[in-house]
């Protein structure tokens, strides 16, 4: 039941509700994976046209700066021409010809079972401006072989460490059948990040540990870091060692992954170091969920900064030096002294 007001309302068909900000659905798919519709006439046309964001971002700068879920933010989408344009209406950008609103753009859900499309998803929402599907894979000048392994190299997911101590304690305790059917329980049914992790586990540790003996390959304080006679044979040992199991790795393959990880160690120590620093408590402070952080420790002091020293001399101002060959430059509570020469 309602009152005469409302019913009045109703039969003049007035709004009854007002939506903002209004909402645009993304789609999202892999490379050729999306639903067309063409024609005998249309086919080759509908064949080369790339999806319509990498289109925009190679033809707009300013959509360089932007992530596929803030699009709709500056710009429409036209149906007919099957395009984005710039928005005419909204709050002015300084020093851009274009229009900014409170639209929200929202990338339709993808199931973690779905794959590829999902990982993809995640980049997405993570990398500005792509202009193909292989920006999109791409980790410090890199191209990886999927859209998953990307995610892992940019700490995008979570690590399996709980499954590996699962495999370690049922290793003790049970019998060979369940030791059997455990891996293919967890990874048809628990979605680990990385399937392939649990064949190629150990023989990961294995790199890093010779890498890790190999002090000329990353150690700047060692006598052999200047050696390249040194650092060659390293990386030959590093390549045989890694053909074992892809035989088409080579030293270019190694030193881009080699950087890759230490790039992803870097960050993560960053983060943790700045916990800390943050006056955090010792339940706040940040741990990494990377994998493998542990393993990579040995690199701690290679990559924390250093601090810097001048080597100009301070004094307070009660130790003023009586020199007349001495410049001074006033800094607040001290003077600075510069001996010229």
């Amino acid at each position: 039941m309602i009152g005469s007001t409302e019913a009045v309302w109703r039969l003049f068909e007035y709004s009854m509700h007002e939506r903002f900000p209004s909402v645009v659905q993304l789609a999202v798919h892999l490379q050729n994976g999306q639903r067309v519709y063409f024609t005998e006439q249309t086919a080759d046309e509908i064949a080369r046209r790339e999806p319509p964001f990498f289109k925009l971002c190679h033809e707009d700068l300013f959509a360089k700066n932007l992530m596929y879920n803030e699009a709709p933010r500056f710009y429409t989408w036209d149906s007919s021409k099957k395009e984005w344009k710039r928005r005419k209406r909204g709050e002015k950008v300084e020093g851009e010809d274009i229009c900014e609103t409170q639209t929200i753009g929202r990338v339709s859900t993808v199931s973690p079972r779905q794959g590829e499309c999902f990982f993809l998803r995640i980049l997405i929402h993570k990398v500005k401006g792509p202009t193909s599907f292989d920006d999109l894979k791409t980790v410090n000048g890199l191209i990886c072989y999927t859209f998953r392994e990307a995610c892992q190299l940019q700490g995008l997911m979570d690590n399996d460490n709980a499954w590996f101590s699962t495999m370690q304690e049922v290793c003790l305790c049970s019998s060979p059948h369940a030791l059997r059917s455990l891996p293919a329980i967890i990874i048809t049914q628990c979605i680990p990040s990385d399937g392939r992790s649990w064949w190629d586990h150990e023989a990961t540790l294995n790199f890093f540990k010779a890498y890790q003996s190999a002090e000329c390959l990353w150690k700047i304080k060692s006598k052999d870091y200047c050696n390249k006679y040194l650092k060659e044979k390293a990386y030959e040992n590093l390549v045989k060692l890694c053909q074992e199991f892809d035989p088409c790795v080579i030293k270019d393959t190694i030193a881009k992954k080699v950087n890759n990880v230490r790039t992803s160690f870097r960050r993560k120590l960053k983060k943790k170091e700045n916990s800390k620093m943050s006056g955090a408590g010792t339940d706040n402070v940040y741990e990494p969920k990377l994998w493998y952080f542990d393993h990579l420790v040995f690199l701690t002091d290679e990559e924390t900064p250093r601090q810097s020293f001048s080597n100009i001399p301070v004094y307070l101002d009660r130790d003023v030096p009586q020199d007349e060959g001495l410049i001074c430059e006033s800094q607040s509570n001290y003077s600075t002294y510069i001996e010229v020469r």
